[in-house]
């Protein structure tokens, strides 16, 4: 698959990630291993956690429709 044609299409997942420079939030989170993945609504909730290599079927099927229903959750309101 062309990248440009794959970020175009489906965003880059990469716009936001976070740094935990002391570790602790890691530890609030459970975090136990790398990499793993949290999709952070716009209220702060976590709404998906994947651990484990971010595979392009993974974000296919379970982040990107998880994505797209928030975007349209968050217009309605």
């Amino acid at each position: 698959m062309d990248t440009i044609k794959f970020l175009n299409d489906y965003g880059n997942p990469y716009t936001k990630t976070g740094i935990d420079n002391e570790g602790k939030i890691a530890i609030e989170w459970g975090v136990y291993g790398v990499p793993e993945t949290f999709l952070i609504n716009a209220n702060g909730k976590i709404i998906y956690r994947h651990a484990g290599p971010l595979l392009y079927d993974v974000y296919k099927t379970e982040i990107l429709p998880l994505i797209k229903k928030n975007n349209e959750h968050d217009k309605k309101n």
